[in-house]
């Protein structure tokens, strides 16, 4: 839960410098951190570590 909410305050922090809509990267970060996440899971089960 903590992995989220810090990749959600990255992406409002990163919109928000770069004067981009905050919704879009927020949305954004946590889906692609979420999927990173998973493929790491994924690959780490598969080779046994």
């Amino acid at each position: 839960m903590v992995v989220l909410i810090s990749l959600a305050l990255t992406g409002y922090i990163s919109a928000y410098l770069g004067e981009a809509p905050k919704r879009n990267a927020i949305v954004r970060n946590m889906v692609v951190g979420m999927l990173t996440m998973l493929v790491t899971y994924s690959v780490g089960t598969l080779v046994g570590i």
